[in-house]
C-alpha cells in the first residue's frame, strides 16, 4: 500500500454534493425573487398611480396657468373671479379644473383659487392643489403668479429647496 494510490471517484457514491447545493441555492433565490415580486407589486402600482396623479395635477395647472395669462390679457390684468369662468373661451376642457386624485363626483372643481390683489408679488399663489401625500407628507402642487408651477410641503418651502444640500 505504500506505492499505491487512492483516487476519489465522486460517481461511485452518487456524486459529489455541490450540484446539489448550487441548484438547491439557485432555487431558493427564484423563489425569494418571485415572493418579492408579488408582494412588491401593489407597491409598485402605487407609486406609479401616485405619480401619474401628480404629473396629471401639474399639466393641469399648468393649463390652467396660461388661461389665466390669457384671461388677463384680455381684460386689463384682472383675474376671473372663479376658474370656471375660464370655460370655454380660455379652456376648452373643464375637466382640467380637477386633480386626477379628487373622487368627489359632486365637485367640478378640485383647486383653490385666490386671486392676488393687483401688484402682487410673482410668488404668490393662485391656485392650490392640496388633496397629494408622499409617504405620509402633504404635497401641494401650486400655481404662482408668475406662471410656475411647484410643489412645496404645509408651511408653502419647494420640495427642491428642502432637498438641495445646504451650504456650510
Amino acid at each position: 500500500m505504500s506505492g499505491s494510490r487512492v483516487v476519489w471517484r465522486g460517481s461511485q457514491r452518487g456524486g459529489t454534493p455541490w450540484p446539489w447545493i448550487v441548484g438547491i441555492g439557485c432555487g431558493a433565490i427564484l423563489l425569494a425573487c418571485i415572493v418579492f415580486a408579488i408582494f412588491m407589486k401593489p407597491l409598485v402600482e402605487q407609486g406609479m398611480q401616485m405619480a401619474y396623479s401628480i404629473t396629471t395635477c401639474t399639466e393641469n395647472l399648468q393649463s390652467v396657468g396660461t388661461a389665466l395669462q390669457r384671461y388677463r390679457g384680455e381684460h386689463g390684468g384682472q383675474y376671473p373671479q372663479t376658474l370656471e369662468d375660464l370655460v370655454p373661451a380660455y379652456l376648452a376642457d373643464k375637466s382640467v379644473l380637477k386633480c386626477p386624485t379628487d373622487s368627489a363626483v359632486q365637485r367640478d372643481v378640485s383647486y383653490a383659487y385666490t386671486p392676488p390683489p393687483a401688484g402682487a408679488p410673482p410668488e404668490t399663489i393662485v391656485v392650490k392643489c392640496n388633496l397629494h401625500n408622499i409617504a405620509g407628507e402633504r404635497i401641494h402642487i401650486v400655481l404662482r403668479a408668475d406662471g410656475q408651477v411647484i410643489p412645496t410641503d404645509d408651511k408653502g418651502v419647494p420640495l427642491e429647496e428642502k432637498r438641495r444640500p445646504r451650504g456650510r
